[in-house]
């Protein structure tokens, strides 16, 4: 996808991401970790998949990633994202 993080060198440090998360692991203001994990006998790629929003709303996000209506999105930094990379 032309609007993905796939691209070459660093990504700026304030550069703000989108995950989408299902209803069933953002519960009271809080995100599981199982939201983060990859999915026992899944088919899922390497690293964690994420997006740039571009002036988008929840709704647009919603159709553009292809995410169920009752889905949450969290919104998150580069900086964050590498971090945990770390660990």
């Amino acid at each position: 996808m032309s609007d993905s993080l796939d691209r070459e060198g660093p990504i700026p440090e304030s550069t703000r991401i989108v995950r989408g998360i299902r209803a069933k692991y953002a519960k009271n203001g809080k995100i599981d970790k199982a939201a983060f994990l990859p999915r026992t006998n899944g088919k899922d790629d390497n690293g964690l998949s994420l997006s740039e929003p571009k002036n988008e709303n929840a709704e647009q996000l919603r159709v553009r990633m292809r995410r169920e209506p009752d889905d949450r999105f969290c919104i998150l930094t580069a900086a964050e994202v590498s971090s945990v990379a770390r660990l």
